[in-house]
């Protein structure tokens, strides 16, 4: 599967270890916004390269860590060391 590929809702829940719940609050409040979302059917569609950030979100979640710490975490670790971030993932 190449990083640029799309996948729905259902399986990028399977793949990150989170549910279709937690993806659609996740969007909600700015942590993990779908690549797309289907302006008819609001059907919401992730790229496998979003994969790292679930797995991560999921992993700290796990632990009992509250979501504006996991937020700091991931929105620091998307900096990297050039300080390239990801435009929409702040927490409203």
């Amino acid at each position: 599967m190449a990083p640029d590929e799309w996948i729905g809702i259902g399986a990028f829940a399977q793949l990150s270890g989170l549910t279709v719940d937690t993806l659609r609050h996740y969007h909600q409040i700015g942590l993990l916004v779908p690549a797309e979302v289907d302006d008819r059917t609001g059907y919401r569609r992730y790229r496998l390269r979003q994969l790292p950030r679930a797995r991560t979100l999921a992993v700290l979640r796990d632990v009992g860590m509250p979501l504006e710490e996991v937020a700091a975490i991931v929105d620091t670790s998307d900096r990297g060391p050039a300080g390239r971030g990801w435009s929409s993932t702040a927490v409203a």
